[in-house]
Formats: structure tokens, sequence, C-alpha cells
């Protein structure tokens, strides 16, 4: 046991997974065909780890950013979805004392969750 002074936290693989998955999903249904979908891993601090998926897409309207993480929210109205990915996504990474979060502006838009680590002596 480590005693770093940091909370003791789960930091579970298979929600992470998860959230990995409904990240890419939305990026692939927002990106046009043929542009980059971008993941990203690395130590932020000693504490944190930050993964990030960007994608190259039209960005998230401003009016909408408040929103988005709303249960049953969607920016397309037209397409087959609940709206509720990045409300589950949000819920997992917080129950790992985790946040996310994303920068969005046409052309480009990174969703980063930030994740406590603990580096081993």
């Amino acid at each position: 046991m480590l005693d770093d002074g940091l909370p003791a936290v789960s930091i579970d693989a298979a929600s992470i997974t998860e959230v990995i998955y409904i990240l890419l999903d939305n990026a692939s249904k927002y990106a046009p065909a043929g542009t980059a979908i971008t993941v990203r891993a690395a130590r932020e601090d000693h504490r944190h780890v930050r993964i990030t998926v960007s994608d190259e897409g039209p960005g998230i309207p401003k009016e909408m950013r408040e929103r988005i993480f709303q249960p049953f929210f969607s920016t397309k109205k037209k397409q087959n979805a609940t709206g509720l990915g990045l409300t589950v996504a949000t819920g997992f990474i917080q129950q790992m004392g985790g946040v996310l979060r994303f920068e969005s502006e046409p052309g480009k838009t990174t969703f980063q969750m930030l994740l406590p680590s603990r580096a081993e002596a």
C-alpha cells in the first residue's frame, strides 16, 4: 500500500475501455470520412494520466456545449442515437476519481479523460 496522500481509487480497465469506445464511436459519427481520429495517452504528472480522443469533424456548436454531457442530448437529431453515451462515460470516469472534458473548434474536437494514477517507487 502506498502512503502518498492520494485517496484510494479503483481504476477499472473495462470502464476505461467502454469510455474510449464511446468516444471513438462519437468521433466516427461526426468526423467526415477519410479524416483522422487520434487516440493518445500520456502521464500528465506524477498523479494523473491523460487519455485523449480527437477528431477532425465540424466541432460542437457553441450553443450546444453546455448540454453535451446531459442525458438524452444529441447534436444530431436525425441520427439513431440515444444521447446517453457521454453521460455514461462521465459517470464511469467520475467513479474512478477522474474528469471528462472537451475542447472544440471547427475542424477539431478533443475529449480528454484525466484519471488518477500512482507512481511506483
